[in-house]
């Protein structure tokens, strides 16, 4: 038998396991790329109309992504550089851009940003021939779900 006592790295283990980064530039990017989707949308011979969303939920996910990115804005840094804030403190956040929790708006968002991601890569695909491993819509899409993992999703 064999054992590895990693028991001084857990609580540092748990904290790297339940953190993330959002990235202003990744909002922003992946409004644009929403906005790409939304442009796409009128062009019938490249992507399949079944599989769009809706040209306002795409207006939506941008207006929503607007408001992360000026909220993220607005967060004061040392002067140093990044921060580590709390769990609470982004669901805060969130909640001033409307998404929570409790009234079911964080997973209606998480369900349509995953819905617009893939109709993005599928327009890299069909457009440029490109295959992409993740989008910005999926950066995203990965770093809201963390924060609301602990949640009843």
């Amino acid at each position: 038998m064999l054992i590895f006592d990693e028991g001084h790295n857990l609580e540092s283990s748990a904290a790297d396991a339940a953190s993330f980064e959002m990235e202003t530039d990744d909002v922003a990017g992946a409004q644009q790329e929403a906005k790409k989707c939304e442009s796409t949308i009128q062009d019938e011979d490249v992507v399949d109309e079944k599989d769009n969303l809706p040209v306002q939920t795409l207006r939506d996910i941008q207006g929503i992504l607007w408001k992360l990115r000026t909220a993220l804005f607005e967060v004061q840094l040392p002067t140093s550089g990044g921060c580590s804030k709390p769990g609470m403190y982004m669901m805060d956040l969130l909640a001033t851009v409307g998404l929570r929790m409790n009234d079911g708006t964080a997973q209606e968002f998480l369900l349509v940003l995953e819905q617009a991601s893939k109709m993005y890569m599928r327009r890299c695909t069909l457009t440029i021939g490109a295959q992409m491993k993740m989008s910005r819509l999926d950066v995203v899409h990965n770093a809201l779900l963390r924060v609301f993992q602990g949640s009843q999703m």
